[in-house]
């Protein structure tokens, strides 16, 4: 797989429920803080500004109390662009794919 570089994580809620992610390192330290709950066809990012250069991180995603599924890994970089992500599924059964 290629390395997608990324200054920003969007998360795009296409699921049958309501969502919510961090974001995390390798080592599964959140980096990033929680967003709150948000709603399906609503789409959530946040930046990686506070984020060491070159750190890998992922989307840490669950259904407000529901199972938590892990996204694919991004580098982050200075102006690295938006790593996207759509989440599909229903709450205790989420799919993530980054685009």
């Amino acid at each position: 797989m290629t390395t997608q570089y990324a200054d920003t994580i969007c998360v795009a809620n296409q699921a049958g429920c309501d969502i919510e992610f961090d974001i995390k390192d390798s080592d599964g330290n959140v980096v990033v803080s929680a967003t709150k709950c948000y709603a399906i066809d609503k789409t959530e990012c946040k930046g990686l500004g506070g984020v060491d250069t070159g750190t890998e991180v992922y989307p840490f995603i669950g259904g407000c109390g529901g199972n938590h599924v892990s996204g694919d890994k991004v580098t982050v970089t200075p102006n690295g662009g938006t790593a996207t992500y759509t989440v599909t599924g229903v709450i205790n059964f989420l799919k993530v794919k980054l685009q």
